[in-house]
């Protein structure tokens, strides 16, 4: 085996809080219809809210000097702003640090090709992970995604190699090794 083999087939990696928010967003692709439709439910909520509110300031306004079409405008403005500015606080705290310093997730991590295996291996842990068991391998700008179900996946950032010739070959180094291993016939499971 050659040197470049060698090189394409191992690299140390160090993962940051930003890499895993840009796999978020990965995963989070075939979600982003259900957010839509959550988000228009939240919305007729908020008109049907407001035609509420409406009917109430019709029966309010006998008894004040305010007209009912005061009120559903002013609902619209108050309610729109508190809703989009909740969203985006209840983002903000979701998204802050929340990975502990001494946990394997933001360690530095060697990931190693075998033709049967991928290798994960830290100062802490050691992952051996038939080729049988990944689902799929996926080369996005910044990360090579090893996913072992739908929205967990081992993840490569790409920075971490040498050039991206090197990630690209590695990528490809794997992607060979799952291709095989997927062509193969399956073991017998017992019953």
């Amino acid at each position: 085996m050659n040197d470049n083999q060698q090189v394409a087939q191992q690299v140390m990696v160090q993962f940051s809080e930003q890499e895993y928010f840009s796999f978020a967003a990965e995963i989070m692709k075939p979600l982003r219809r259900r957010r839509f439709m959550q988000c228009s439910a939240v919305m007729a909520l908020g008109v049907a809210s407001g035609l509420v509110a409406h009917a109430v300031a019709q029966i309010l306004s006998k008894t004040t000097a305010l007209s009912a079409s005061f009120y559903l405008p002013v609902f619209v403005l108050l309610f729109l702003p508190l809703y989009l500015g909740s969203l985006r606080l209840f983002r903000a705290y979701f998204l802050r640090g929340h990975f502990n310093n001494r946990g394997n997730f933001l360690r530095r991590m060697q990931f190693s090709l075998q033709p049967s295996a991928l290798i994960i291996a830290s100062d802490i842990s050691h992952t051996q992970m038939s080729w049988r068991g990944i689902l799929k391998i996926v080369s996005t700008k910044d990360l090579i995604l090893f996913y072992v179900d739908n929205m967990q996946a081992h993840i490569a950032p790409k920075r971490c190699f040498a050039s991206p010739e090197a990630a690209e070959a590695f990528y490809q180094q794997a992607l060979t090794y799952w291709q095989a291993a997927q062509a193969a016939p399956q073991p017998e499971t017992a019953p």
